[in-house]
């Protein structure tokens, strides 16, 4: 999940069957944490997966994993996150204040002026594609979210992804993440904040190795 993102190349490589919502919803701190996580048990209840399954979650699709493991844990025998949005500091929280207001009053275009240069990067493409109430509604849910006690709460194998050029969750935010989860395995990769758009097939092979380890990569 990233909103819904997922590599195509795993799931030609493993054969794994892909299910995908798409419904739009208006994310808030409680919707993550509640409504969210509580709609991806109802699909894999209406789609009849009661077996153990292995969550992956991109951005905010790792702020709803996160919150899936914590509040159902029985089904979920593998977790990877990736990039995860969590929660921010109160000097990040402050900035992030003051970004969404100069969105809704001027634009996206107009709000990021001070930091898009040259050639941009993928992430920076989308975020200027992006509705701008939309993004607002996105980042003020991201301004007030705390996952702590959710990330206390999982009990599985997981496995947390940082990118080295990700500057919007650099790898040190992502490392407290990590810290975290008890048990979780942090791994730095060579990419940036869309990893499974900007490297596709480094997100997969190491997906596969952790689905490997942990029992469901099909041959």
């Amino acid at each position: 999940m990233r909103g819904c993102t997922i590599t195509s190349t795993l799931l030609a490589t493993a054969a794994l069957p892909l299910r995908v919502e798409k419904r739009a919803v208006l994310l808030s701190k409680q919707r993550v944490r509640s409504d969210v996580a509580d709609d991806l048990a109802a699909l894999l209840a209406a789609l009849a997966i009661t077996g153990p399954v292995a969550i992956v979650g991109a951005a905010v699709g790792a702020a709803v994993a996160a919150a899936f493991a914590a509040r159902h844990p029985q089904p979920v025998a593998a977790l990877a996150l990736l990039a995860p949005a969590t929660m921010l500091d109160e000097a990040k929280r402050a900035r992030t204040e003051q970004r969404i207001a100069t969105i809704e009053r001027l634009g996206i275009r107009r709000a990021f002026a001070d930091e898009t240069g040259e050639p941009r990067s993928r992430y920076e493409e989308l975020r200027l594609a992006a509705d701008p109430a939309g993004l607002a509604a996105t980042w003020r849910m991201l301004a007030g979210l705390d996952l702590d006690a959710d990330l206390a709460a999982i009990r599985c194998p997981t496995l947390v992804v940082a990118g080295r050029q990700d500057a919007a969750r650099p790898p040190e935010h992502v490392a407290g993440v990590a810290a975290r989860i008890a048990g979780a395995e942090l791994l730095v990769l060579e990419t940036g904040h869309v990893m499974a758009i900007d490297t596709p097939e480094l997100v997969a092979s190491t997906l596969r190795d952790f689905l490997a380890r942990t029992g469901f990569l099909i041959a």
